[in-house]
């Protein structure tokens, strides 16, 4: 595998991280708007973090409510309703601290439907490159016979444009535009083939190299730059046809549901199953992050589970069956537990490893 694409691999997602080592920013943009989540250190070991979502064609921005962390632990904001493209829209952020860096995934909810996710991730160490992955809505699938759809995303250094067409039968055609933000130049212009389901790769020498796959209704796209053979920038991205709806009940037996986040402390696991790394996915050595949002009740027990992002193969209902096998310390509030909606991800690499959080 090429060292680049073998970065993304072994990405792994794991445990808390000190105020000290957190990056003083982090930012992410897609072609509609932009997330700036700003680090302040207080005293202690909490953690205050500035929010903007900015829309990049109206050129308006909302800055969110300050929210402060206690203990490293996952924090959550929302905005008050607002109109996004003529729609009443909220703006959610999760920001998870790590233990080499820190973690925001942006919601734009409408109605009761999440119509985009943009999750970005920034490295303490200055080797750690960012991480990027959208969830976006499209007019029609991707993959549709004969349908050209181009699609694009951005790091803070690169764009990332990705064209997908059905040629004949399962056959897909990629053409993929990898784009330097500071020189505006175009660094690699790449052409690829591969059947519905299965990865393409296509790499301007060593330095630039995309891997691309369809399933379905989903178009996911991972970049990768180098420079002197040490990774400087890496960006994935997902597309997804349909808006997903909310999953968790509001309720359970009555009892009001938080989201963890400000006065919700996080709930701890005390007992984990491992997901089971199915032979088809060995087999096609498929690697990436499984995102679950679950409701963990008052008793630790999961109740409800669904994917928000998913992998093929049946690696995302593997991690679903496992997960729903889990016991938690519940999440409290003021002391007391309480009925929460938490955030886990499974995150899979060959040739059988699995990290969860």
């Amino acid at each position: 595998m090429n060292r680049a694409l073998s970065f993304l691999a072994a990405f792994l997602v794991v445990g808390n991280v000190a105020a000290s080592a957190l990056p003083p920013t982090l930012e992410a943009h897609t072609r509609d708007r932009s997330m700036t989540v700003v680090v302040t250190p207080l005293p202690g070991d909490d953690v205050a973090y500035d929010v903007r979502i900015t829309d990049l064609r109206a050129q308006t921005f909302v800055d969110l409510k300050k929210v402060i962390s206690h203990g490293r632990e996952q924090v959550a904001v929302t905005s008050t309703p607002l109109d996004v493209g003529g729609a009443p829209s909220l703006y959610r952020v999760h920001i998870t601290p790590k233990p080499y860096g820190l973690d925001a995934t942006l919601e734009v909810e409408r109605g009761d439907r999440i119509i985009e996710t943009m999750t970005a991730f920034r490295g303490s160490a200055p080797d750690w490159p960012a991480f990027h992955h959208v969830d976006r809505t499209t007019a029609a699938s991707p993959v549709a016979a004969g349908a050209l759809v181009s699609a694009e995303s951005r790091s803070t250094m690169h764009s990332l444009s990705v064209a997908a067409q059905r040629v004949a039968g399962d056959m897909i055609e990629y053409h993929v535009l990898v784009t330097d933000l500071a020189s505006g130049q175009t660094i690699a212009d790449l052409h690829a083939r591969a059947h519905d389901g299965e990865s393409a790769e296509a790499c301007s020498g060593e330095d630039v190299c995309v891997r691309m796959q369809t399933n379905g209704a989903n178009l996911q796209a991972n970049l990768v730059v180098s420079r002197n053979g040490a990774v400087v920038d890496s960006l994935t991205t997902f597309w997804n046809e349909t808006p997903r709806p909310r999953h968790v009940s509001a309720l359970v037996d009555g009892r009001a549901v938080y989201r963890v986040g400000g006065e919700v402390r996080t709930p701890s696991l005390i007992e984990r199953h491992d997901p089971i790394y199915s032979p088809d996915a060995r087999a096609a050595r498929v690697s990436g992050i499984v995102i679950v949002e679950t409701l963990i009740d008052k008793d630790g027990v999961v109740r409800e589970a669904f994917v928000l992002k998913g992998l093929p193969f049946g690696l995302d209902q593997a991690a679903v069956d496992a997960i729903r096998r889990w016991r938690f310390l519940p999440a409290t509030k003021d002391g007391q537990p309480v009925d929460a909606v938490f955030n886990v991800t499974v995150n899979f690499k060959p040739p059988g490893g699995v990290q969860t959080q």
